[in-house]
């Protein structure tokens, strides 16, 4: 019986994981998907740091007028409840949209062969978070602060 030599057969093998070892592929136009730019506030968040015991006239310098304020009842002063919407988009994101059948090279004992396998298929997304800051104001100072991020993927 002659020895078969195995070289080219494991050559071809170790061609096609590599290749099944390689990134999504770019968009069509060429240009690659860098993520967007942190926000320049230090706290996060695309508004700036807000601290117990400032005034209402200081929150408003910074932030301006709230989108809604809503009455606290207090016996003991006037309570408020200040809310503040920011939206801030993310930039763009690769997304896996799905899955396709896609052939692949086995290698075994036996030998080798042809399978087929599923891929996943990317698209792109637009990433965006929307920030609600609640502020409680008591007397016009604030007492707490509260965000709430949601973040969406809107598909291209």
């Amino acid at each position: 019986m002659r020895a078969r030599s195995f070289g080219p057969l494991f050559l071809t093998a170790f061609c096609c994981w590599l290749a099944g070892c390689s990134s999504p592929a770019t968009p069509a136009d060429g240009n690659a998907v860098t993520p967007a730019a942190a926000p320049a506030s230090d706290t996060g968040m695309p508004f700036p740091k807000l601290e117990k015991g400032m005034t209402a006239e200081i929150i408003r310098q910074k932030l301006g007028n709230p989108a809604e304020i809503q009455p606290v009842e207090s016996s003991g002063g006037k309570g408020e409840v200040w809310v503040y919407k920011f939206e801030q988009n993310l930039g763009m994101t690769n997304v896996a949209a799905g899955t396709r059948d896609t052939s692949a090279m086995t290698v075994g004992v036996g030998g080798a062969g042809m399978t087929t396998v599923k891929e996943p298929v990317y698209t792109l997304a637009e990433k965006k978070s929307e920030i609600t800051l609640s502020l409680l104001m008591f007397n016009g100072v604030l007492q707490s602060q509260k965000a709430k991020v949601e973040e969406t993927l809107e598909h291209r």
